[in-house]
């Protein structure tokens, strides 16, 4: 009797999850992706020869290290550097080639060679030009829009990237910077820039812009100034022809006389003036 009863309780499943379930299976085993090969299979292209311009510093640093570091980890760093050093030209050359012969051929010691953090630390010091960010402030401080609309975005962007202004800053300055009828074209349009992001102000100057171009072309100038005089007034007018043409169909016009005062259009400064009427002479339509 007391062997048939420790027969069946060593048959019963000591697992806490039921009578009939399997234990659980080995956890799967991660074979360690060889980062080198990955690398390897990255496309970057070899740095331009770099002749010693501090404006060329920082791109020709990220080129070399985004070219080495695609080709993995087994490089020594002696040989990473006596491959950049291939890339040197001009007043770069001048600057290490000392340091190679004492190296290389008087066999003395140059740590920074031998290091590629303290290689590119020694290279900024002499290359990487320290008040960039002082001549991108200066820059963008003066700057206004004097072309397209495109070309002012990426001048504006290009330098204020490494100012780290408020978003309402970059929108006022921007603002501030446009050509008047871009902003003419935003007063028309009912465009509140005051409170729009930066980049909204952006997207909306480009978008005027557009038009503006996209108008010029389709519209046979007599000459370049009066084309570029008239063409925002013209767009603008186009924004409201559709309401004003539907209402004065239905709005009686009103007969004028001469000596009747009137508005015109001052066609140098653009903008209204009082006159009066002198003559009146029939139109081409009567």
């Amino acid at each position: 009797m007391v062997t048939e009863v420790r027969d069946q309780v060593a048959k019963i499943p000591t697992s806490n999850s039921g009578p009939s379930r399997q234990p659980p299976p080995p956890p799967p085993q991660h074979t360690p992706k060889n980062t080198s090969t990955l690398h390897g299979d990255l496309k970057f292209p070899k740095p331009n020869k770099f002749l010693g311009k501090k404006e060329e510093a920082l791109t020709f640093i990220m080129a070399c290290t985004s070219y080495l570091d695609s080709k993995g980890t087994g490089v020594a760093e002696g040989d990473q550097i006596n491959w950049v050093c291939q890339y040197l030209e001009g007043a770069a050359l001048e600057w290490i080639q000392p340091y190679r012969e004492q190296f290389f051929i008087k066999k003395e010691p140059v740590p920074f060679l031998e290091d590629t953090q303290a290689f590119w630390a020694e290279f900024s010091k002499h290359f990487v030009d320290n008040n960039r960010n002082e001549k991108y402030c200066l820059k963008w401080n003066n700057l206004k829009q004097t072309k397209s609309v495109q070309e002012y975005i990426k001048d504006f962007q290009q330098y204020s990237v490494v100012l780290n202004y408020s978003d309402s800053i970059l929108r006022n300055k921007f603002y501030d910077g446009l050509k008047k009828e871009i902003k003419d074209m935003m007063l028309s349009t009912m465009f509140n820039w005051q409170n729009a992001t930066a980049q909204q102000v952006y997207d909306k100057a480009e978008e005027i812009n557009n038009h503006l171009e996209a108008y010029k072309s389709t519209t046979p100038a007599h000459s370049t100034s009066h084309s570029s005089s008239t063409s925002s007034s013209t767009a603008r007018a186009s924004l409201s022809n559709s309401n004003s043409n539907s209402n004065s169909s239905l709005t009686p016009r009103t007969r004028l006389s001469i000596g009747d005062p009137v508005y015109m259009i001052d066609p140098t400064t653009r903008r209204a003036k009082k006159g009066v009427i002198e003559s009146i002479g029939r139109g081409p339509q009567g």
